[in-house]
């Protein structure tokens, strides 16, 4: 067994080298560059597509569009439906303002005396007394301690050495000198026996080892070889060829894509523009503006339900726009906020080509008295009754609290 894994062991080291050197050789025959390359220019062409489609197109149309509502009018008029005016309620904000004052409070700390009388002493008196007293209490003291401890320690070695001689004149020692003649004898056996076992073994063992192991080791050695040598090889050729289609893949893509995009570009945002400008040619009429205001200040509405929306419209196309042609219609959320939508008689006038116009009181209508809070009113201006919706406003209306 030990054979076959030094065996095995070997033939990967020794293949390594020469099968990945081989595998990678093998790589750049193959055509990994030109299955890269013919993907990158693929994935150029359309990522350029894609970019041009999603960003320039929109662009245009943006471009367009910012073009047309930032350009003046040639005409502009302001215009009421109704002789009767109406207000905002006024709003009053109020400011309350709160200072604190803070007081800082000092509170003397008072002071305390303490007076202590004391008898006069000697100043070397005292300390010559306790100097002399303790130096007689060492030496009276370690006088009698070293007389006690040798008398005493001389006495106890004497009595201790004739306890030991006399305990040991009693007891048996067959048993520890039977015991110590077992132990030498294993001792001594196992020695010898180990050795020559040892001995024998390797003069048994050594020849019979060699010529198994290297019988093992010559039979494994080839067949590892040649399968590691192809296993790495494999590998080598795996990620050589990855490698190299991906860097091909890359190098395409980005050359086919810094090609054709700015071509795409340009096509794509003229193509953005040209759809706006159809897009203003079929809905010439835009909402420029919406304000909304309650008529409770008027005192014709004064739980202020009465909702009244003045309209900016603009006319982009070179043709009047007959004021009959106008329909309005109105969404509010939520839906049972809107009680009705008072009928208006449109335009007084064609709207001029090319003009913007500013209505008052174009259109009003009345919200339900259970309504509370915010209502978000949906405004849609269409021309004739089957037409196109031209525009689209949303206003938020704040309605007030019933009084």
């Amino acid at each position: 067994q030990h054979g076959a894994d030094d065996a095995r062991a070997q033939a990967e080291s020794a293949a390594r080298a020469p099968a990945t050197a081989k595998g990678e050789e093998e790589a750049k025959a193959s055509d990994a560059t030109a299955v890269g390359r013919a993907s990158g220019d693929s994935e150029g062409h359309q990522a350029a597509l894609d970019r041009a489609k999603t960003f320039d197109l929109q662009r245009g149309r943006d471009a367009y569009r910012t073009e047309r509502l930032n350009a003046p009018p040639r005409l502009r008029e302001t215009t009421s439906l109704y002789e009767r005016s109406g207000g905002l309620d006024g709003l009053l904000a109020a400011t309350h303002l709160e200072g604190l004052a803070q007081a800082h409070v000092s509170i003397p700390s008072p002071r305390r005396s303490c007076a202590r009388s004391q008898a006069p002493v000697a100043p070397n008196e005292a300390s010559r007394y306790w100097e002399g007293y303790w130096r007689c209490y060492d030496e009276g003291y370690r006088h009698a301690y070293v007389e006690e401890f040798r008398a005493g320690y001389a006495r106890g070695c004497a009595e201790g050495e004739q306890r030991g001689i006399a305990r040991a004149q009693r007891l048996d020692y067959d048993s520890e000198m039977a015991a110590a003649r077992e132990h030498g004898y294993r001792e001594g056996y196992a020695a010898s026996h180990d050795s020559a076992y040892a001995s024998a073994r390797a003069a048994a063992y050594t020849p019979a080892h060699a010529g198994a192991y290297t019988a093992a080791h010559d039979e494994t050695y080839a067949p590892a070889y040649a399968s590691a040598f192809e296993r790495i090889r494999g590998e080598a050729y795996s990620a050589a060829y990855t490698r190299l289609r991906e860097a091909a893949r890359t190098a395409a893509r980005s050359a086919r894509y810094d090609a054709e995009y700015p071509t795409f570009a340009v096509c794509w945002y003229l193509r953005g523009r040209q759809l706006e400008a159809d897009d203003f040619r079929q809905r010439p009429v835009r909402i420029m503006g919406v304000d909304a205001s309650t008529l409770s200040a008027s005192g014709a509405d004064p739980a202020g339900r009465e909702v009244s929306f003045r309209v900016k419209l603009r006319n982009f196309s070179n043709a009047s726009v007959a004021r009959e042609r106008f329909i309005y219609a109105v969404d509010c959320t939520p839906a049972t906020a809107l009680v009705r939508v008072d009928p208006r008689p449109g335009l007084t006038r064609a709207l001029h080509p090319e003009s913007e116009v500013d209505v008052a009181d174009m259109v009003r209508i009345r919200l339900s008295d259970a309504v509370r809070g915010t209502v978000r009113v949906t405004l849609k201006v269409s021309l004739g009754r089957r037409g196109q919706i031209t525009d689209t406003a949303v206003v938020d209306v704040d309605v007030p609290a019933s009084k």
